[in-house]
């Protein structure tokens, strides 16, 4: 249904469709078979990157959806007139707050006024909001750890790669493609930090990449405890990197030599330690 209401409404590309289409059969048997649970977390985790994308390109499209799914289960269940579409309206804008990592936009501020007559309902979204948006200016002035590098990138540099690679030169740099949201890559953080042990007093640096789909107050927090070299880049910047090594999922690990050269385009993980920390050893003995 949703697929159909986006072709009427949004243009969405035939990649998008697509993806949509597997998710529905990918989610429908796991919902017939409690036993595809690993199909399903593995389908989500390959694709996490582009669902996610999705979800920000028809945001207001998939929000007017549910509205109406809403508005006809009102119609379905004889909810009381005016109020109970006001409380699933108000609901569901609520819920887009839950995580506390993002606010709502001015669109998204005039879709519930127009949408949510109820006053107290919706000073209670707006009030959530006002938290919200407290929370994450907050952590944007919060003090990172000095071993702890937020960098960023001028929005127009070319050969993102390389750009990063060339300031770390005179030293190996293992740099991991990450976000917020990504348990596999989250997993690899406490051996991260053994590898970082293993070389400390080395000339080796390690380099986290996330994209914007990482809410900023999220990825400020998680970084706080992560000593590195930090980068958050844009959406455009994120797609012309990842075209750049051909990242299409994540984690995603790569390994450069001491003069800024790409050795491995697909590093082994930090858990594995002995092919990881060889590689490393290896490339800290080059002149």
């Amino acid at each position: 249904e949703l697929v159909d209401y986006l072709k009427q409404n949004a243009s969405p590309s035939v990649a998008d469709i697509n993806l949509l289409l597997k998710m529905d059969s990918v989610t429908k048997e796991f919902v017939k078979s409690k036993e595809k649970i690993e199909v399903f977390k593995k389908f989500i985790t390959d694709n996490r990157i582009q669902l996610d994308s999705i979800n920000r390109k028809y945001s207001m499209d998939i929000l007017n959806f549910r509205n109406l799914i809403a508005q006809e289960a009102k119609k379905k269940n004889a909810l009381s007139p005016g109020f109970g579409n006001d409380l699933l309206v108000a609901k569901e804008y609520g819920n887009l707050l839950l995580s506390e990592e993002m606010a709502l936009d001015e669109k998204q501020l005039a879709e519930l006024n127009a949408n949510c007559k109820n006053e107290d309902l919706k000073q209670l979204v707006i009030r959530k909001n006002e938290a919200v948006i407290n929370k994450i200016a907050l952590s944007k002035t919060a003090k990172l750890p000095k071993e702890v590098n937020v960098c960023t990138l001028a929005e127009d540099t070319k050969d993102l790669t390389k750009a990063i690679l060339q300031k770390y030169k005179g030293k190996v740099v293992y740099v991991d493609f990450w976000a917020t949201w990504c348990g596999p890559c989250k997993a690899e953080f406490p051996a991260a930090e053994e590898r970082k042990a293993d070389f400390k007093g080395k000339n080796v640096v390690f380099v986290y990449i996330a994209g914007a789909n990482s809410p900023e107050s999220a990825w400020r927090k998680m970084i706080a405890t992560m000593p590195g070299e930090h980068y958050r880049l844009t959406d455009a910047q994120w797609k012309s990197i990842g075209d750049e090594i051909k990242m299409t999922t994540i984690p995603r690990y790569l390994l450069a030599d001491k003069k800024g050269n790409i050795v491995l385009e697909n590093a082994p993980r930090p858990s594995a330690v002995i092919e990881i920390s060889g590689e490393i050893s290896k490339l800290l003995k080059e002149k």
